[in-house]
């Protein structure tokens, strides 16, 4: 639509929605798609279509079998690759070997960078696997023992449930972290993430090859939202409630280079109450992010926030986004 509101063009495709859709520079649309494999539940998508203005498909993607499987988000690249979000099994054996306490099915999350062959498939060009970065106080005899709060730079194996099924209340079907997000910021080559269970954001280094991704330098560079998840804080702490859509703000806004993000505010203390939250990280000058020993990551204020009074009637407890403009307003999708 245009900003009068007025239809201008549209698509149609064989598949249900399966997550993000995004208007591409030169018109071509590329979106998100459900299809069928071996994980259910909120936000599965599986594939990515990519069609013209007039609705030719140009390029298409399966991501969906019995070890992975796309869903809620990707981001194109400046490059024109395509990162790829998505869950990937891990049996209850794996799990505890790892020093999950009452293992089970687990569908830890993946970003795989895809270098499109057209008109279908692509190549593999750059992986990180959350499972290559945990840390667990559970057993001193296995892999990567330690207390969480020692090292805030790795993940909690055994922090927040597991569920999933028909959505993030529903049945468990090993949907472990619920990302729902992921943004990539070409200035700092860097990835950003949103999990729901975890009630965090992750930055990650995407300057690193496959190899070191899956060593410290893939460790995690930024997180922030709940600092309880890695042991330097408690419930009280939490300002991130089952947020969606995290994003650096791009070039030409007023708070370019700051975060935004939709703040649920599902399980917020004291408010059913949805909020749009905007801060700058706390980068050093070598843009590393500062962190104090025994401290929990900043900033400890937003830069903004809408609406100024948090209220019941603006909530969302699920999906929704925000999306910067280039007059400095926010386009909000209230879901």
């Amino acid at each position: 639509i245009n900003n009068c509101g007025e239809v201008v063009n549209s698509w149609s495709s064989d598949h249900r929605s399966g997550g993000a859709c995004y208007l591409l520079d030169d018109g071509s649309l590329a979106r998100g798609c459900r299809i069928i494999g071996a994980f259910s539940g909120g936000g599965v998508g599986g594939r990515i279509e990519r069609r013209s203005w007039d609705g030719n498909l140009l390029w298409a993607l399966d991501w969906a079998d019995e070890e992975k499987h796309h869903h809620h988000n990707f981001a194109w690249m400046p490059n024109g690759n395509v990162l790829v979000l998505a869950w990937e099994l891990k049996s209850a054996e794996e799990a505890a070997e790892a020093g999950r306490l009452n293992a089970q099915t687990m569908w830890p999350e993946s970003i795989t960078e895809i270098a499109p062959s057209l008109p279908e498939g692509g190549t593999a060009v750059w992986e990180w696997h959350a499972w290559d970065h945990l840390v667990q106080n559970s057993d001193p005899d296995l892999p990567s023992y330690g207390e969480p709060s020692d090292f805030p730079h790795r993940i909690d194996v055994n922090y927040a449930n597991v569920g999933g099924g028909g959505g993030p209340g529903g049945a468990n079907s090993g949907d472990w972290m619920h990302a729902n997000a992921v943004n990539f910021n070409a200035m700092l080559d860097q990835i950003a993430i949103s999990s729901r269970r975890f009630n965090e954001m992750w930055v990650i280094d995407h300057s690193t090859s496959t190899e070191e991704a899956a060593g410290p330098a893939g460790d995690v560079l930024y997180r922030f939202g709940n600092p309880a998840a890695y042991g330097r804080g408690t419930e009280e702490d939490q300002i991130f409630f089952g947020q969606h859509d995290v994003q650096w703000i791009p070039e030409g806004h007023p708070q370019a280079g700051n975060f935004m993000i939709y703040n649920n505010g599902d399980g917020r203390p004291g408010c059913a109450c949805s909020t749009i939250d905007v801060w700058t990280p706390p980068l050093s000058n070598d843009w590393s992010y500062e962190l104090q020993v025994d401290a929990s990551w900043g900033p400890s204020a937003w830069d903004w926030s809408y609406p100024e009074t948090p209220a019941t009637s603006f909530f969302s407890p699920n999906i929704s986004g925000v999306q910067p403009q280039p007059n400095g307003n926010y386009l909000i999708c209230e879901g």
